[in-house]
């Protein structure tokens, strides 16, 4: 829904805190609160949200985006500052005519799943830590989820 309703947060309940990203390419770390079953958060016409990644306290290091055009960008979680409202910050840079399609946080191993060559096939690709808001590198992969694997404490 467009918009902004306000409300106390006294009348709202924490459901998590996570990283919210938006097809444009932008996205911001917060809590997520709840008021009468509806989550609230404010976009413009014609956005849309991504599932939002979970983030767990303690462990999580990684931030992994993947673009409409299968190019993957890793950066490190602490590059995305806390935000409980705004529009965040640039998560990936986007070609013209592509949007974000998924984000996830994890600690240590990342898990594409996706089609190659008319096969469904899930593998741990190969990425180097870059910074926030390239543009990723492309990857030989039409990628439709991805997985997090973190440590076990």
């Amino acid at each position: 829904e467009h918009g902004r309703e306000r409300v106390a947060k006294s009348q709202m309940i924490l459901l998590a805190t996570t990283l919210l990203g938006e097809q444009v390419g932008d996205g911001r770390y917060t809590d997520v609160f709840q008021k009468g079953g509806k989550l609230l958060m404010t976009l413009e016409e014609g956005e849309q949200v991504l599932p939002p990644a979970r983030i767990q306290k303690g462990g999580q290091r990684y931030v992994a985006c993947v673009s409409t055009g299968d190019k993957l960008l890793v950066f490190p979680l602490g590059e995305v500052k806390q935000m409980p409202k705004g529009r965040g910050v640039i998560l990936m840079g986007l070609e013209k005519g592509e949007s974000l399609k998924l984000v996830g946080v994890f600690e240590d191993t990342l898990t594409l799943k996706g089609v190659r060559r008319g096969r469904t096939i899930e593998e741990a690709p190969q990425f180097e830590v870059a910074k926030r808001a390239r543009k990723g590198k492309p990857i030989n992969l039409k990628v439709e989820g991805l997985q997090t694997v973190n440590a076990k404490s």
